[in-house]
């Protein structure tokens, strides 16, 4: 019978038997040696094509794209834009009281210096921030670099608008540091002004501001990941902010109880009562010896009975 034939009177024995028989051939082809060498082969042929678009030799073993680590930008001294300002909420304080605080970060844009993070994005600045606590008080972090970077003058017009700072270019000294898990890590130790002379980049990264109070909506899916969690983690996302009328009820106790510390007299000695040793040779405390004298008016009968005795 020929091939031909054979492949007829499978087909006429039904397709589910034609398909079983198929499916057994192959199966018997492919355990033999002759049959794995040839499976080698192909996959050989398969890796070498997608190790050819992946940038690989073309020797089927394609080369991994590595994952983008975080690289910090050299220590020195930087032109700086502040191009982010982003509200996080209410974060747990780093002192040993333990008292939240609205905190903001500050991201700056270093247009002179410039890495590759994302391939397909080429060159970009690098990013660098600074987490203050969002308080303009005179000792506070933010008070100390904005009177340094525009001068006392500004601190009134900022306090009701604090992005007017965005754009704004700044002379930033930029420090390497470990934290405390080991993790390397740039830090600004000083922002001041720029000389009138120097030559300024136009800005790359686009402004982008970000108040709590716009929860998830807004800006909040341009931030990256690490500012999206801290967002998450504030008291504002949680539910564990108290209400203000909690918040101020606690500031007039904490405030009453100051003021109480402060003008409360001091603590009265236990009175000195007399022995009975003492008693027999006649010896007194202080508070019998100085009696507390209480000022009264006299009734009619005590000032007669004085007047008869000075007489």
């Amino acid at each position: 019978m020929t091939r031909l034939a054979i492949r007829r009177s499978t087909v006429q024995s039904g397709p589910n038997y034609a398909d079983a028989n198929w499916k057994s051939r192959r199966a018997a082809r492919f355990h033999t040696a002759a049959g794995k060498e040839f499976m080698n082969k192909k996959t050989k042929q398969k890796r070498a094509a997608v190790g050819q678009l992946n940038g690989g030799n073309g020797e089927g073993t394609p080369i991994e794209v590595p994952e983008i680590q975080y690289q910090r930008p050299p220590a020195d001294m930087h032109i700086g834009r502040l191009a982010w300002i982003v509200c996080i909420g209410t974060q747990p304080s780093n002192f040993p009281d333990g008292k939240s605080q609205r905190k903001v970060i500050f991201c700056w844009e270093l247009p002179n210096e410039k890495a590759v993070f994302v391939r397909e994005r080429g060159e970009e600045p690098y990013l660098v921030s600074s987490i203050y606590s969002l308080s303009l008080g005179e000792r506070s972090n933010l008070y100390r670099d904005i009177v340094s970077w525009k001068g006392k003058g500004a601190i009134d017009r900022l306090r009701k608008d604090l992005a007017l700072l965005l754009g704004d270019t700044a002379w930033l000294n930029v420090i390497h540091k470990t934290t405390k898990k080991n993790q390397p890590r740039a830090a600004i130790i000083g922002v001041n002004p720029v000389p009138k002379s120097t030559r300024i980049p136009a800005q790359i990264t686009p402004s982008l501001q970000y108040s709590i109070r716009d929860g998830r909506g807004g800006a909040f899916n341009r931030l990256p990941d690490w500012i999206r969690k801290l967002i998450e983690a504030s008291e504002e996302f949680t539910g564990a902010r108290p209400s203000a009328s909690a918040i101020a009820e606690r500031n007039m106790r904490e405030a009453t109880d100051n003021a109480l510390r402060k003008t409360a007299p001091a603590k009265p000695h236990a009175p000195v009562r007399m022995s009975e040793s003492h008693a027999e040779e006649g010896v007194y405390s202080k508070t019998e010896m100085h009696p507390t004298v209480t000022s009264r008016q006299l009734t009619l009968e005590e000032e007669e009975e004085i007047s008869a005795l000075l007489r």
